[in-house]
């Protein structure tokens, strides 16, 4: 299964969080694979975005999230990534490498200023069975 999220000028309201896209919390499944991007990939974001977007594995699995591409808008433009729903594990800014998290929980902020945009971000979220040690 392979699909892309789009349209961030979509929310909708739950638990006091705004959701990107208008679509609430993904669930993968065994075998699941998806695209995590922002509307118009490779094409710049746009500027006052406030949102989430929240992957949680299902079956006792776990997610591995690639890094793909990622071009935001320095110290001004950032993703925060946070394992849960509380401990930050990643705040990106700027010009990031592919490289990869993993956990069975995972959870995108996605906030952009007034001013200036950039290509944006791309990632992979796919369904693993135990995480790397």
């Amino acid at each position: 299964m392979y699909f892309m999220l789009f349209d961030i000028s979509l929310f909708s309201q739950h638990a006091d969080r705004l959701f990107c896209n208008g679509i609430g919390p993904h669930v993968l499944d065994p075998g699941d694979v998806f695209g995590v991007t922002h509307p118009g990939y490779p094409g710049p974001y746009t500027n006052n975005v406030d949102c989430y977007i929240q992957i949680t594995a299902s079956n006792d699995g776990s997610i591995r999230l690639t890094l793909v591409d990622f071009f935001l808008e320095n110290r001004y433009d950032n993703l925060i990534i946070y394992r849960g729903n509380q401990l930050s594990i990643a705040h990106l800014t700027g010009q990031v490498y592919p490289n990869y998290i993993e956990s069975s929980d995972i959870l995108l902020h996605f906030k952009t200023d007034v001013s200036d945009t950039r290509r944006g971000f791309f990632f992979q979220a796919e369904w693993i069975t135990e995480l790397c040690k």
